[in-house]
């Protein structure tokens, strides 16, 4: 019997094959953007399938969009289709002509994979989960009769959790391999120049350089994931609004954010993604509104038609308060830890985007002689101008009488 070759599109670069060719258990590709990072990780999950006949493994990103959108995406493009038993869209779960099988998940509530008994696991864009959830699949892999495997692939954003695991905690088979944006040779002259327009001093490091970097300057040095993170909501919220900011190559956001009886302020949810019509935005805030009752979305005013679309969806929609500095001012206040001993503002866990934002939202490096800019960059700004929206809003006296509404998070 004739063994039948399966042919995979994938030539990867020399950063790639160093990847792949890493013998530890435990391995890392930390590259800048447009590095190949994704391409990598979904192929070494494919190799792993097939090389482990029966096994089960779990290919993880931080949210459900994210694994939808990107990291699945580029599973599909290089999974060949001769392999497939079967995938049922509705478990994420594909089953291998082999008997290995992948289950797809995100990670916005890692405790949901615990149970699992598998032999490898994979997380993309690592950064943005936390750092329990890698803690969470390393106690997974126990698939008797198997050789247990995990790798991620992020860029970095700032000294955290991955920082920790893969330099300064690494051991005998930990593995990292390191790439920059430039060491794809796939990508174009056109995105590359975008990219180094974008980006300058600590940015271009982290961003296109791949490097860990500390960065001067924050917004919101207030900020603090033992301080501000929580993982359980209050129950009933006296308001539930929401900020919106409009992109398109940029990512548009929403960010619903409920007000307790207190007065304190919980961003509950949020919707972060590029390339987002108009059209299915509305779609969106039309979802996010049933499922939460907003009182009232703050929008960019910079886009009135598209206010307009959301009014005409029947959805409260008004111009918000767009001075950088007093929003600034107003997120600041409200991170600050009070004499109750708890800040005024919270971030759900699941919020991944938000969180990352929080970390890497800058004032410009101040060169020598020349004082520090007071507008902050624009980058990973966008879940803050919409939190700067909705809490400038949070002043406004409610439109529904106080109590009215009514959450429930379970």
């Amino acid at each position: 019997m004739r063994t039948k070759t399966i042919v995979i599109p994938y030539k990867p670069h020399k950063k790639q094959r160093e990847f792949h060719r890493a013998k530890a258990s435990r391995k890392a590709f930390i590259g800048g953007i447009g590095s190949g990072k994704t391409t990598a990780g979904v192929n070494e999950a494919i190799r792993e399938a097939i090389r482990q006949p029966g096994s089960l493994g779990v290919i993880a990103a931080p949210t459900y969009p994210m694994l939808r959108d990107a990291t699945q995406r580029e599973f599909w493009a290089y999974f060949p289709e001769e392999l497939m038993h079967s995938f049922n869209k509705t478990e994420q779960h594909l089953k291998l002509i082999n008997g290995s099988e992948i289950l797809f998940r995100s990670l916005d509530n890692p405790e949901r994979l615990r149970g699992l008994n598998i032999a490898w696991f994979y997380i993309d864009e690592a950064a943005l989960v936390t750092r329990r959830s890698w803690d969470i699949l390393i106690g997974r892999l126990r698939q008797p009769g198997y050789e247990y495997k995990a790798w991620i692939t992020t860029t970095p954003k700032g000294y955290n959790w991955v920082y920790d695991v893969f330099v300064k905690e690494r051991r005998d088979n930990y593995s990292v391999i390191y790439a920059t944006t430039h060491d794809n040779p796939h990508l174009s002259r056109e995105y590359l120049a975008e990219l180094e327009s974008s980006y300058s001093g600590s940015f271009y490091q982290q961003e296109i350089l791949g490097k860990f970097v500390q960065h001067e300057g924050l917004v919101y040095q207030e900020f603090s994931r033992a301080v501000h993170i929580v993982e359980k909501l209050p129950e009933r919220f006296s308001r539930i609004i929401a900020g919106v900011d409009f992109g398109y190559t940029n990512p548009s956001v929403i960010l619903v954010i409920g007000v307790d009886y207190d007065g304190r302020a919980y961003i509950i949810e949020e919707f972060y993604q590029r390339r987002v019509m108009i059209t299915e935005l509305v779609g969106v805030a039309e979802e996010l509104n049933k499922k939460y009752r907003i009182e009232t979305f703050y929008c960019d005013p910079s886009e009135p038609q598209f206010i307009e679309a959301f009014r005409q969806a029947g959805l409260n929609a008004v111009e918000a308060e767009n001075a950088i500095l007093p929003g600034i001012n107003e997120v600041s206040a409200r991170l600050k830890v009070q004499g109750d001993g708890k800040p005024r503002l919270f971030v759900h866990s699941s919020c991944v985007n938000t969180i990352m934002e929080f970390e890497n939202y800058a004032y410009p490096e101040a060169k020598e002689g020349k004082p520090q800019q007071e507008k902050p960059l624009k980058l990973f700004d966008h879940a803050m101008d919409a939190l700067r929206y909705a809490v400038m809003g949070i002043k406004e006296e409610p439109s529904l009488p106080p109590g009215s509404l009514f959450i429930s998070m379970d």
